[in-house]
């Protein structure tokens, strides 16, 4: 038995213990992209280097054994510096889209290539399923969002753009959703009220019921939709639209108050009587400067990063962060959501971290255009009518589904944003072109966003899958493929999925 110290933890390990596995066993999760626990080890990822206090080395923890007497050091500055290192190298020849453009682009950060997905099989009920989870009003900004995504939408050089507010739309008016699949019980027994019904308190209140809250909404007026009902639209925002959105918000158990102005004594009154309480008026008027809460000279409501002005009372929309963009107004409403919740629950207010997101940018965008350039021309969709019947589907398949396949699973860009590793800071020039192979199965091959961490490799040979994967070529030009020309099917026979899950990146996923 060999005895060490892990992190000042004294720890008896068998002979041929690896560090990686003993740092485990007190608790210590070390890093790593090429370790895999069914394979001999295969160093050369370099992301799991630990220090040896005693040398002063740093050694990767994968293929060091443990020796008698060893002091080990997981993390410290020397080997976090080596580890960033290291994820940035892997970076520097890892091309894709951790998140579409559209995505990124979308303010409420909504998975559009997921929407279009469910579309594109017909499924609307699913698509609702997945606008529903960032977006409480689909019908209502299907007709008066700007369409940021559709800007940056890589479908746009080859015809035009994919029309994603339709489309989105058209999931709200076609889409069934049970609501219960929604539903927690995190707020369960706390009362909040809301203050506007316009986008950022049906937002609000939409979410805050479906975890359990009692939600109570005063307006003013003798309708929802706030300040976008006083807005013409061109005659664009019909009042079904609204109506259908604010049905479901009904559904999942807010209460609403209309016609109901509030005084400067009624807005105390509603402070000492909820829980907590959202201002969502827009911009505040004379009278309501009166009220209990913080404004600046220039007549906005003075409240942090987390939407928090003072007390239990929270601030969200023009009143706190003028903009003219509805849909950016419902992505700070769905963040405030967050931010009472966690008010709600007594629970430390945490920023949310950015989640690493790499890009093809401008080397590799056109290339991705090879993988579907279909026959299929945009539709003519006539903007008030919307889609009907298959031409949703069709539009659907328009979309190139530049995303990865694994934006929650790739170890690369967990690490990334956990290292704050920067992929421009060793980049190199696009050596190969993007592009994918895909399999009746849904397994897809991505070689670009390879690291060449060799699991595939060596699964292959475990498991005698012929042809498998190899490496190919020397050096820096070594790269991992499908040897002989063989297609993909083949290639993995029935053990797509075991490649796929072993992957540590998007280089081999499911559809």
């Amino acid at each position: 038995m060999i005895n060490l110290k892990i992190d000042g933890i004294e720890i008896l390990v068998a002979d041929n213990t690896k560090l990686i596995d003993a740092a485990q066993m007190v608790g210590v999760e070390i890093p790593s992209m090429c370790h895999n626990n069914a394979l001999p080890h295969f160093t050369s990822c370099m992301v799991c280097m630990v220090k040896d206090a005693v040398t002063g080395r740093l050694i990767p923890s994968c293929s060091s054994i443990a020796a008698e007497g060893q002091q080990i050091i997981t993390k410290d500055i020397e080997v976090v510096a080596a580890r960033k290192m290291a994820l940035e190298l892997l970076l520097s020849e890892h091309y894709g889209d951790c998140e579409a453009p559209c995505t990124t682009a979308c303010p409420a950060h909504m998975d559009i290539p997921g929407m279009n997905r469910a579309l594109a099989a017909g499924n609307a009920d699913g698509a609702l399923e997945i606008v529903l989870q960032k977006i409480a009003l689909p019908s209502i900004l299907g007709f008066i969002c700007p369409a940021p995504c559709e800007g940056v939408c890589r479908r746009k050089p080859v015809d035009r753009t994919v029309n994603i507010c339709v489309l989105k739309r058209f999931a709200s008016d076609n889409g069934l959703v049970d609501l219960n699949k929604f539903r927690t019980n995190r707020l369960v027994g706390k009362r909040v009220g809301i203050v506007g019904a316009g986008v950022a308190g049906l937002t609000a209140a939409f979410y805050l019921s479906l975890n359990g809250a009692e939600v109570h909404v005063f307006e003013k007026k003798s309708m929802p939709g706030g300040e976008i009902t006083d807005t013409d639209f061109n005659g664009f925002l019909p009042e079904k639209a609204v109506l259908r959105d604010f049905n479901r918000i009904v559904e999942a158990g807010a209460v609403f108050h209309f016609n109901t102005h509030i005084t400067s004594k009624e807005i105390g009154s509603i402070i000492e009587t909820y829980d907590a309480v959202i201002i969502a008026v827009g911009r505040f008027c004379d009278e309501m400067r009166e009220w209990p809460v913080a404004v600046d000279s220039d007549g906005f409501v003075v409240a942090s990063d987390d939407y928090f002005c003072s007390g239990n009372v929270f601030v969200v929309g023009s009143s706190v962060r003028p903009t003219r963009l509805a849909i950016r107004i419902a992505a700070q409403a769905w963040q405030a959501f967050h931010s009472v919740s966690k008010f709600l629950l007594a629970e430390p207010h945490s920023h949310q971290s950015v989640c690493f997101n790499s890009s093809y940018g401008k080397t590799g965008a056109d290339h991705v255009l090879s993988w579907k350039k279909s026959d299929m021309v945009s539709n003519q969709v006539e903007f008030k009518t919307g889609f009907v019947g298959n031409e949703a589907k069709q539009e659907a398949l328009r979309c190139l589904h530049c995303d990865c396949y694994k934006p929650n699973n790739c170890k690369l860009r967990i690490y990334a944003s956990e290292y704050g590793a920067r992929q421009e800071k060793q980049r190199p020039l696009l050596k190969n072109k993007p592009h994918r192979q895909c399999d009746s199965e849904n397994i897809i091959f991505e070689p670009v966003k390879c690291i060449k961490c060799g699991i595939c490799v060596r699964l292959a040979r475990k498991y005698d899958v012929l042809p498998g994967f190899t490496f190919s070529g020397r050096g820096f030009d070594s790269v991992i493929t499908i040897p002989f020309g063989a297609d993909l099917k083949s290639a993995v026979g029935d053990y797509g999925k075991m490649f796929a899950e072993a992957c540590p990146t998007g280089a081999i996923s499911f559809l």
